[in-house]
């Protein structure tokens, strides 16, 4: 799990708090925050567990989608950073950060991001955002995932995208004339 204060970025108040909820539901992890969540950290951490949640900044760059990345504390780590690795049993990776499904403008039809880098190397399941996300929303959204995932078959991914869509639908009903609280929310897999 990676929360990060990253240099030059906007803070985000939520993301250590959504990281410590998300990281109750696991008997050892890894959790890497502030100067910790380097590049190469990361990396290593996705080569070594099958599951994966990013709590940080992301953004695409849309004429040039392959510059895609989530901010981390030494920098970027784009799509095509990610998109070179092989995990050894990828299964899940949650990207609670801002546009890390959306595409560029010059291959509109095209999915490159970063939503797509990781489903490209093998995570059956990815959560990911089409635009900028509240950092209260992205904790609620979270939270509600892995509570839902927790409760059903002793944490397996057959759920995935069942749970959320109940997360988002309970933030729909809260927020149901600010969409863009609850829409930025897809799964991407099987």
């Amino acid at each position: 799990m990676v929360s990060s204060y990253t240099p030059g970025l906007t803070s985000l108040p939520a993301a250590a708090t959504e990281v410590q909820a998300v990281a109750r539901g696991f008997s050892d992890p890894t959790i890497l925050i502030g100067s910790d969540a380097t590049r190469d950290n990361v990396l290593d951490g996705m080569d070594s567990h099958d599951w994966v949640h990013f709590a940080c900044h992301g953004s695409q760059d849309l004429n040039a989608p392959t510059r895609g990345a989530i901010h981390l504390y030494d920098g970027p780590l784009t799509v095509l950073q990610i998109a070179g690795r092989r995990p050894s049993h990828p299964e899940l990776a949650f990207l609670s950060a801002c546009q890390t499904a959306t595409t560029g403008v010059r291959l509109p039809d095209e999915a490159i991001h970063l939503a797509a880098a990781l489903n490209f190397v093998g995570y059956r399941h990815v959560i990911a955002t089409l635009f900028a996300v509240g950092d209260r929303h992205a904790l609620e959204v979270a939270g509600a995932v892995y509570r839902l995932l927790s409760a059903a078959d002793g944490r397996t991914t057959t759920s995935v995208a069942e749970a959320l869509h109940h997360a988002v639908v309970k933030l729909r009903e809260r927020f149901p004339a600010n969409p863009s609280a609850w829409a930025p929310y897809i799964h991407l897999g099987i």
